[in-house]
């Protein structure tokens, strides 16, 4: 797509605003992409003032798809590193996380507290 973007600028396409703004606007479903948007919307704004910037604009878009592909990379990344250790956490803890949001526990869980807890102790460290 980004080469797509490019090749528009190159050749003048006078839908270029256009073109760019609904290119900008297929990011808005994703979170944390405003530096991505903000580079395009920067070309564009510049294309819109003056046509002859299009080197400066081309540039803007190179960097979008650098930002884009840095981020990409690392989340990437964060999930091979993160994600098998977050579903262990959570398989481990699902029984004890959020008790006090609870309306009611289960049995199983209020043996265990009770059990465990039978002599006065401030137990808020469990929920």
């Amino acid at each position: 797509m980004y080469d797509d973007l490019i090749k528009n600028i190159i050749q003048e396409n006078q839908e270029i605003e256009k073109i760019l703004k609904d290119f900008e606007k297929k990011f808005n479903s994703f979170s944390d992409t405003s530096n991505i948007k903000k580079q395009i919307k920067k070309a564009r704004k510049l294309i819109k003032k003056n046509f002859q910037k299009k080197d400066e604009a081309i540039k803007l878009i190179n960097d979008s798809r650098f930002i884009l592909k840095q981020e990409t990379m690392w989340r990437n990344l964060g999930k091979q590193l993160l994600l098998k250790d977050l579903v262990d956490l959570l398989d481990s803890g699902k029984e004890t996380f959020a008790l006090r949001k609870q309306d009611q526990l289960n049995k199983e869980q209020a043996l265990y507290l009770a059990a465990c807890k039978s002599v006065h102790k401030d137990i808020s460290l469990y929920f």
